[in-house]
């Protein structure tokens, strides 16, 4: 069965209906309230709900830790609730922080370095590629890629 809660209308311009409808100098409490509801969190963790998350993580902590866990965890979700609680309306959401567009260079092909312009500052070449340490030990039955015998 569905129950279905009606709160009592108050009149259009009450300042029970602007925090209702999130207007007016309460605007900030009506959507701290909304995301309180809307998030299921209390405004405070016990110890015991962190010990419950703790178990959840397979994470044992003394109750000194739990206590300050509690206090920690609390700030980090008033902060998120004041953060929730600013009005976005008619901000564009950005994908970066970069807002100078156009910057970079346009992306022409340009020349580039020859073959022995590149390898004459390498300290080792052989047959025109640059010679490097073997990052990965070769398997000692594969013949050597490099150097054949």
């Amino acid at each position: 069965m569905v129950r279905r809660i009606v709160a009592p209308t108050a009149p259009a311009n009450s300042v029970e209906s602007r925090v209702a409808a999130g207007r007016g100098p309460d605007r900030r409490l009506a959507l701290t309230r909304r995301f309180r509801v809307a998030s299921g969190m209390a405004d405070e963790l016990t110890p015991s709900e962190v010990e419950r998350i703790a178990r959840l993580a397979r994470i044992a902590l003394t109750d000194h830790e739990k206590a300050l866990y509690a206090r920690q965890l609390t700030r980090i979700l008033d902060y998120a609730r004041e953060i929730a609680a600013i009005d976005t309306t008619g901000v564009l959401p950005t994908a970066h922080l970069d807002t100078d567009a156009g910057r970079e260079r346009p992306d022409e092909p340009a020349p580039g370095l020859s073959r022995e312009q590149a390898l004459r500052g390498a300290p080792a070449a052989l047959a025109g590629l640059f010679v490097v340490p073997r990052a990965i030990e070769a398997d000692p039955q594969a013949a050597d890629p490099v150097r054949p015998e």
